[in-house]
């Protein structure tokens, strides 16, 4: 039988890295959207530190804490309720990246190799090799894409 569950730790340590190594360009895009998007949900707590890093020289965890705590009042429940949401959303990403990536890529690699033998190439064993090697090109710029967008989009916000 088909066995759907797996655990894939480079599916779920770098997912979006993951599917692009693996070539499979449309699920990392899908992947490395949702994860952008959890990472801007930790904006709003961000540009509120922004304020503490302003009026502090340094701190460590404990002073952000402390100035979190003081000043909870005035930055309000929803950067907190979002930076959760994000780390939620995050995590949940990767368990499922994580649990189900080995599925996804093995049915992407029978759905390549079903297209490539009813091409009838005269050398389909090249053809496997080219569409089937791992690109660690691609893996590197999702992985700057993914670090990079966010990045870029607060700096606009700040």
């Amino acid at each position: 039988g088909k066995k759907r569950l797996s655990w894939n730790w480079a599916a779920f340590l770098l997912p979006h890295g993951w599917f692009f190594f693996r070539k499979m360009y449309r699920s990392g895009v899908l992947v490395m959207l949702l994860h952008i998007a959890a990472t801007v949900c930790s904006f709003p707590l961000l540009l509120a530190l922004e304020a503490f890093a302003t009026s502090n020289q340094g701190g460590g965890a404990l002073e952000i804490a402390n100035f979190l705590m003081r000043n909870l009042g005035q930055i309000g429940a929803f950067p907190l309720v979002m930076y959760a949401v994000g780390g939620a959303l995050d995590l949940l990403l990767r368990i499922f990246c994580g649990l189900f990536g080995d599925s996804i890529y093995r049915s992407f690699t029978l759905s390549r190799i079903r297209e490539i033998k009813e091409e009838q190439l005269d050398d389909p064993g090249a053809e496997f090799s080219r569409r089937g090697n791992v690109s660690p090109l691609m893996f590197a710029v999702a992985l700057m894409a993914a670090t990079w967008l966010p990045n870029i989009l607060l700096l606009f916000l700040s």
